[in-house]
Protein backbone atom coordinates (compact mmCIF):
# COMPACT_ATOMS: atom_id res chain seq x y z
CA UNK A 1 0.00 0.00 0.00
CA UNK A 2 1.18 3.31 -0.57
CA UNK A 3 1.12 5.90 1.47
CA UNK A 4 -0.23 9.13 0.98
CA UNK A 5 1.36 12.76 1.40
CA UNK A 6 0.26 16.04 2.29
CA UNK A 7 1.53 19.70 2.92
CA UNK A 8 2.42 20.91 6.34
CA UNK A 9 2.46 24.31 7.91
CA UNK A 10 5.12 24.78 10.90
CA UNK A 11 2.75 26.98 12.32
CA UNK A 12 -0.34 26.09 13.07
CA UNK A 13 -3.16 26.68 13.45
CA UNK A 14 -4.67 28.93 10.74
CA UNK A 15 -7.12 30.50 13.02
CA UNK A 16 -4.05 31.72 15.44
CA UNK A 17 -2.49 33.83 12.19
CA UNK A 18 -4.83 36.39 10.86
CA UNK A 19 -4.09 39.45 9.30
CA UNK A 20 -1.70 40.04 6.01
CA UNK A 21 1.65 39.99 8.13
CA UNK A 22 0.67 36.67 9.57
CA UNK A 23 -0.59 34.53 7.07
CA UNK A 24 1.90 35.50 5.02
CA UNK A 25 4.32 34.04 7.66
CA UNK A 26 2.05 30.85 7.98
CA UNK A 27 2.12 30.64 4.15
CA UNK A 28 5.67 31.33 3.00
CA UNK A 29 7.20 28.62 1.50
CA UNK A 30 10.30 28.10 3.53
CA UNK A 31 7.72 27.63 6.36
CA UNK A 32 5.52 24.64 4.65
CA UNK A 33 6.65 21.58 3.93
CA UNK A 34 5.15 20.12 0.95
CA UNK A 35 5.26 16.30 0.70
CA UNK A 36 4.80 15.25 4.22
CA UNK A 37 3.74 11.19 5.07
CA UNK A 38 0.45 11.32 6.56
CA UNK A 39 1.15 9.28 8.93
CA UNK A 40 3.77 11.35 10.83
CA UNK A 41 1.66 14.39 9.66
CA UNK A 42 -0.93 13.19 12.03
CA UNK A 43 1.71 12.15 14.89
CA UNK A 44 2.85 15.52 14.89
CA UNK A 45 -0.64 17.61 15.58
CA UNK A 46 -1.69 14.93 17.88
CA UNK A 47 1.75 14.83 19.92
CA UNK A 48 3.05 18.73 19.62
CA UNK A 49 1.10 21.49 21.30
CA UNK A 50 0.31 23.87 18.79
CA UNK A 51 3.66 26.39 18.35
CA UNK A 52 4.02 29.58 20.15
CA UNK A 53 2.70 32.94 17.71
CA UNK A 54 5.23 35.05 16.94
CA UNK A 55 4.92 38.71 17.98
CA UNK A 56 4.51 41.32 15.20
CA UNK A 57 8.08 42.48 15.68
CA UNK A 58 9.46 38.68 15.25
CA UNK A 59 7.33 37.91 12.73
CA UNK A 60 8.57 40.72 10.55
CA UNK A 61 12.00 39.88 11.50
CA UNK A 62 11.10 35.70 10.83
CA UNK A 63 9.97 36.82 7.02
CA UNK A 64 13.15 39.68 6.39
CA UNK A 65 15.38 36.65 7.29
CA UNK A 66 13.61 33.97 4.86
CA UNK A 67 14.48 36.69 1.68
CA UNK A 68 16.88 34.35 -0.09
CA UNK A 69 17.39 31.52 -2.05
CA UNK A 70 15.35 28.45 -0.87
CA UNK A 71 16.53 25.45 -2.90
CA UNK A 72 15.16 22.50 -0.47
CA UNK A 73 12.11 21.86 1.32
CA UNK A 74 13.88 22.06 4.85
CA UNK A 75 15.79 25.32 3.74
CA UNK A 76 13.34 27.94 5.06
CA UNK A 77 12.81 26.16 8.50
CA UNK A 78 16.36 25.42 8.93
CA UNK A 79 17.10 29.05 8.31
CA UNK A 80 14.17 29.96 10.73
CA UNK A 81 15.46 27.31 13.68
CA UNK A 82 19.35 29.23 13.33
CA UNK A 83 17.78 32.55 13.07
CA UNK A 84 15.54 32.10 15.85
CA UNK A 85 18.01 30.15 18.00
CA UNK A 86 20.32 33.16 17.97
CA UNK A 87 17.60 35.76 18.56
CA UNK A 88 18.35 34.78 21.94
CA UNK A 89 14.71 36.09 23.57
CA UNK A 90 12.43 33.59 25.48
CA UNK A 91 10.04 34.16 22.55
CA UNK A 92 12.11 33.57 20.01
CA UNK A 93 13.48 30.09 21.79
CA UNK A 94 10.77 28.72 22.46
CA UNK A 95 9.69 28.73 18.83
CA UNK A 96 12.97 27.73 17.80
CA UNK A 97 12.49 24.54 20.34
CA UNK A 98 9.20 23.53 18.40
CA UNK A 99 10.33 23.75 15.36
CA UNK A 100 13.18 21.98 16.28
CA UNK A 101 10.71 19.25 17.69
CA UNK A 102 9.10 18.79 13.96
CA UNK A 103 12.26 17.95 12.08
CA UNK A 104 12.12 14.36 14.41
CA UNK A 105 8.88 13.58 12.61
CA UNK A 106 9.94 14.84 9.14
CA UNK A 107 12.83 12.71 10.02
CA UNK A 108 10.75 9.53 10.49
CA UNK A 109 8.46 10.38 7.14
CA UNK A 110 12.12 9.64 5.27
CA UNK A 111 12.53 6.16 6.28
CA UNK A 112 8.99 5.81 5.35
CA UNK A 113 10.33 7.19 2.29
CA UNK A 114 13.75 4.73 2.03
CA UNK A 115 11.05 1.74 2.95
CA UNK A 116 8.92 2.42 -0.17
CA UNK A 117 11.95 2.98 -2.49
CA UNK A 118 13.02 -0.68 -1.69
CA UNK A 119 9.76 -2.21 -1.42
CA UNK A 120 9.54 -0.87 -5.21
CA UNK A 121 12.63 -2.09 -6.14
CA UNK A 122 11.57 -5.19 -4.97
CA UNK A 123 8.94 -5.78 -6.21
CA UNK A 124 10.31 -4.72 -9.77
CA UNK A 125 12.65 -7.40 -9.23
CA UNK A 126 10.54 -10.23 -8.81
CA UNK A 127 8.40 -9.23 -11.67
Amino acid sequence: MELQKNRHHTLWQARHYKGELYRTLRNHRGLVIPDVWIPQHKLLHAELPTPPKPSAELARLMLNNLDRPLNHKFDGLLYTIDYLTDHETKEAQALSLHLTKQLGYFAMGVENEISEIHDTRDSISSQ
